[in-house]
């Protein structure tokens, strides 16, 4: 049986990303002190209070998200992504959404550490930048036993080819493809 209307729900996901207003310490005080919203094994939407094992569950997701964003000389790698997958199953409904602003004035975040000291960039953008600069080195033909790739002609062609087909995508407006472009090519190895 469906239910009679669909609720609008706030997923923990949503409220995660690098430019989010929302500090994940504050995340952490509500699901503390009012707990959170999931499925049970039935598929169930329900309200957990803060000492259940879900609600200590999405905690330690939290947790995780936080070190891997904010602390890079931990060691510990996580794919971010899947970790916010993970917290997209923990929510609450739209009439009984928490209210952050109360929570603002009574916490104050620390500072990111960047992954490399030279470069202002936290551990993930450091990922991505590896990865973009990867893959420009391969369709480039950098690497050994890699030919270049035939329709490659310039970083500024592949930029507009991008623009021109992933611009309604998150993320890869044209101005946004420079700076990464830009960045991905100023990396420095580890050690270097």
């Amino acid at each position: 049986m469906q239910p009679e209307h669909e609720v609008e729900l706030l997923r923990i996901s949503e409220l995660t990303g690098f430019k989010s207003p929302v500090w994940i310490g504050d995340i952490a005080t509500i699901i503390e002190t009012k707990g959170i919203y999931s499925w049970d094994r039935y598929g169930r939407f329900k309200h957990y209070s803060p000492e259940s094992e879900t609600a200590t569950k999405a905690l330690d997701l939290l947790a995780r998200l936080y070190q891997s964003q904010n602390d890079p000389e931990s060691g510990e790698w996580h794919d971010s992504s899947e970790i916010e997958y993970e917290l997209s199953c923990y929510c609450w409904p739209d009439y009984d959404k928490p209210d952050f602003k109360s929570l603002q004035t009574t916490h104050a975040p620390q500072p990111i550490k960047p992954a490399h000291p030279s470069s202002g960039q936290t551990k993930s953008e450091n990922a991505y930048h590896g990865i973009i600069l990867g893959l420009l080195k391969y369709i480039r033909g950098e690497f050994d036993g890699i030919s270049r790739h035939p329709d490659y002609r310039s970083d500024t062609q592949l930029r507009e080819a991008l623009d021109r087909f992933m611009s309604a995508y998150p993320g890869c407006s044209s101005s946004n493809t420079v700076k990464r472009f830009k960045a991905a090519n100023e990396l420095v190895p580890k050690g270097g």
